[in-house]
């Protein structure tokens, strides 16, 4: 909680960005030749990633996989980045750019790895990241690559929920019987 007073500070201290170091990270608004919502698209049938949006209609299902490890390559390389802009700004490291890109960015798959998250990853779907004596980046990036193939473009929300949960410890007991069954099955 200290480390994000202290970055908040520091920001603070500074000027603020401008918009075109925030439509760096983000992209222009709708309108503007941005991303809309899925609401404004109705169903949305564009990959996730997609710079423009684009809505893919492949001929066979060799293009179809030829078109997702496109879209999916493009939003890892945005995902690095975001991450690197955002860890320019003074006392802003990898977790933090990660929590920026995912809560207030649009970056569904952005997953912040800390201790915690860490030990869901290694206890619940790659075990052989126990071998790790410590969270490198190397580390931290197989953590988020565990989340993100089990959990596709919106792993950093899922790592959300896991994290909540397993820091509720004893709030667990407040919970109703019919969410703690689904939240164990899952």
């Amino acid at each position: 909680a200290s480390y994000v007073r202290g970055a908040a500070a520091a920001l603070l201290k500074q000027r603020p960005p401008g918009r075109a170091f925030l439509e760096s990270l983000h992209g222009p608004g709708p309108g503007q030749g941005g991303h809309l919502a899925d609401s404004e698209m109705g169903a949305s049938s564009c990959l996730p990633g997609d710079p423009d949006g684009a809505f893919l209609e492949p001929q066979s299902s060799a293009a179809a996989a030829a078109a997702l490890a496109a879209a999916l390559a493009a939003t890892r390389r945005r995902r690095f980045q975001v991450r690197a802009a955002l860890c320019r700004l003074p006392g802003v490291g990898p977790k933090v750019a990660d929590c920026v890109a995912l809560f207030a960015l649009g970056q569904h798959d952005c997953v912040p790895v800390d201790v915690h998250v860490w030990r869901i990853a290694t206890r619940d779907y790659e075990p052989a990241l126990r071998r790790a004596k410590s969270l490198t980046p190397a580390v931290y990036e197989q953590v988020g690559d565990a989340f993100r193939s089990r959990f596709g473009h919106f792993a950093g929300w899922a790592h959300s929920l896991l994290f909540g949960a397993e820091l509720a410890g004893p709030l667990r007991s407040r919970l109703p019987g019919a969410l703690l069954a689904d939240m164990d099955s899952f």
